[in-house]
């Protein structure tokens, strides 16, 4: 083989590498949101204000409500199996011709 590149002047020498075996990784994500409301509408009031008379109605007051939720959660694991390489330590070292 005829390597015609010019060769480097930098040589990277390994130091120290850090192994896991079995690794197993774990994941958990949740998020959830909530809205909340409440209308009431006094209709004795309206009236008789719309009117300018006195109305004699019965006290009716209704009222409305909303509530939702949302809730999510996500989780999940795998193993990464064997033994791999996650960390390595080196130095350069210079040569010169």
């Amino acid at each position: 083989m005829d390597n015609k590149s010019p060769p480097s002047s930098h040589l990277y020498l390994v130091t120290d590498i850090k192994v896991c075996q079995d690794a197993e990784f774990t994941t958990n994500d949740s998020s959830e949101a909530s809205i909340e409301g409440d209308l009431t509408i006094p209709m004795n009031q309206i009236v008789e204000g719309t009117a300018g008379v006195g109305i004699a109605i019965p006290n009716v007051n209704p009222s409305a409500g909303v509530k939702h939720k949302y809730a999510s959660k996500n989780e999940g694991s795998s193993v990464a199996q064997g033994s791999r390489i996650f960390a390595i330590r080196y130095r350069v070292v210079t040569r010169s011709f």
